[in-house]
């Protein structure tokens, strides 16, 4: 599978993002190609990526926040609670 990225200025506030997907063992399959527009924002950029149910993520990040969705408690972590 062959997978082309492209980034274009469109104007001074938009991007626009275009992939191409092509796989080339797949003698049936064409080419296809997708595009959306990015508009500029104030608001903070975060990635996400999915882990498919990895769990143990979902902990970090929770902990990293320093407090449990449900309540404003500290999260205390597994893993220092074996240290003491």
């Amino acid at each position: 599978m062959h997978l082309v990225e492209r980034f274009t200025r469109v104007d001074g506030d938009t991007l626009r993002y275009e992939f191409t997907v092509d796989d080339p063992d797949d003698l049936d399959a064409q080419a296809w190609t997708a595009s959306m527009p990015m508009t500029r924002s104030t608001e903070l950029m975060f990635e996400y990526a999915c882990h498919e149910g990895e769990l143990r993520a979902r902990r970090r990040a929770r902990r990293a926040r320093g407090f449990r969705k449900s309540s404003n408690h500290p999260v205390r972590s597994s893993f220092s609670s074996r240290l003491t």
